[in-house]
């Protein structure tokens, strides 16, 4: 079985849309802008193909200040 991956959003650098001004979540989640740590915690993209991908074992070894990242889980391929 293979290890769950995490793709970590850095939300300090992330530019998140006004929620009052969106109906639904899917129209503001198209209006944000996403910033994702990259390979090896080597800098920020907002491209999610370019993001790095973590182990829970390199989770828990990040640091930061609370609240300011999250880890999203990566969907597998079937």
């Amino acid at each position: 079985m293979r290890e769950q991956l995490y793709r970590i959003v850095c939300l300090k650098r992330s530019k998140l849309a006004d929620s009052n001004e969106h109906e639904y979540l899917s129209d503001w989640y198209k209006h944000c802008h996403i910033a994702y740590w990259m390979p090896d915690r080597a800098g920020y993209t907002f491209d999610i193909n370019q993001a790095g991908k973590y182990t829970s074992e390199e989770l828990d070894r990040c640091m930061g200040v609370h609240l300011d990242w999250f880890a999203m889980r990566v969907e597998r391929e079937l």
